[in-house]
């Protein structure tokens, strides 16, 4: 997921909202919990990031 974002800023956003506090309700966390990999354009929100 996070080369498809162009900006820092963007990637942080995540980041400090998902990866650094509420893991466990990130839609990637609980993917790979799960025993899945998730899709590259499924944002921790777990609504799909628009490629193209």
């Amino acid at each position: 997921m996070f080369e498809l974002f162009d900006t820092t800023d963007q990637l942080n956003y995540w980041k400090q909202r998902y990866c650094n506090s509420e893991y466990e309700r990130c839609a990637r966390h609980q993917s790979m919990c799960a025993g899945e990999q998730p899709p590259a354009h499924l944002l921790p929100s777990g609504r799909l990031l628009r490629l193209g």
